[in-house]
C-alpha cells in the first residue's frame, strides 16, 4: 500500500514542474509557461531521439552478429580458427592503439 502511494506522488511529482515547487503560491507569466513548455518539448525530443539513435545501434549490432554467424557457418573449422584468430589480432592492436592514446592524454 505504502508503495503504491509513494509511487503515485513520485509520478505526480514528476508531471508538476520544477518552477511550481519553488512558488507554489504565485502562477508563471504566460512567457514563463511558453518556455517552459518549449523546455518540455525539447527534452522529449531529446530523449526520443536518444531512443531512436540507441535502437539503431541495436538492430545494427544484432545484424553484424548474425552475419558474423553466417560467415562462420560457411567455413570449415581450419578456416574458422584463422578468421577467429584474425580478428582477435585485430582487436588488440585497436585497443593498444586505444591505450596508448589515452596515457598521452
Amino acid at each position: 500500500m505504502q508503495q503504491m502511494e509513494d509511487k503515485e506522488n513520485y509520478q505526480t511529482t514528476l508531471e508538476k514542474p520544477a518552477s511550481d515547487s519553488t512558488c507554489p503560491s504565485q502562477p508563471l507569466s504566460k512567457t514563463a509557461q511558453k518556455k517552459l513548455l518549449k523546455q518540455q518539448k525539447l527534452e522529449a525530443k531529446k530523449a526520443e531521439k536518444k531512443a531512436m539513435i540507441k535502437d539503431q545501434k541495436k538492430r545494427e549490432k544484432e545484424q553484424k552478429r548474425k552475419e558474423w554467424v553466417e560467415r562462420l557457418a560457411n567455413l570449415s573449422e581450419e578456416e574458422k580458427l584463422k578468421l577467429i584468430e584474425s580478428r582477435k589480432g585485430v582487436r588488440k592492436d585497436r585497443m593498444e592503439k586505444r591505450s596508448e592514446e589515452r596515457e598521452k592524454d
